[in-house]
């Protein structure tokens, strides 16, 4: 059972960009890392699969984070024959909005 929301986090500050590349048996994927600081100084680091989203990643930028997060339970069968519950969870970013700077 996957079980998908979204959250949002205010006042996050692009510190890195990384476009990375890897491989998954005859398949490239491409996706960008980018690194933000939060307010207490926390050093995060989420996945945005659109590499078009390039140019929001400006260092310095602070501005709201969107968040999705899936979380995939799976009921397997161990060598004993019991069940148990894998669980993977996966975390992407969904949008980044900097605010407009005011005109005075």
């Amino acid at each position: 059972m996957v079980q998908t929301f979204k959250t949002t986090l205010p006042k996050m500050e692009v510190r890195k960009l990384e476009e990375v590349e890897f491989e998954i048996g005859e398949k490239t994927y491409r996706s960008l890392l980018v690194h933000f600081d939060n307010e207490d100084g926390d050093r995060l680091v989420f996945k945005d699969k659109i590499l078009d989203n390039k140019d929001k990643y400006q260092r310095g930028n602070i501005g709201e984070l969107t968040l999705t997060i899936s979380i995939d339970n799976t009921i397997k069968e161990g060598k004993n024959g019991k069940p148990y519950v894998t669980e993977k969870t996966t975390i992407t970013i969904a949008d980044f909005v900097v605010p407009k700077k005011r005109k005075e």
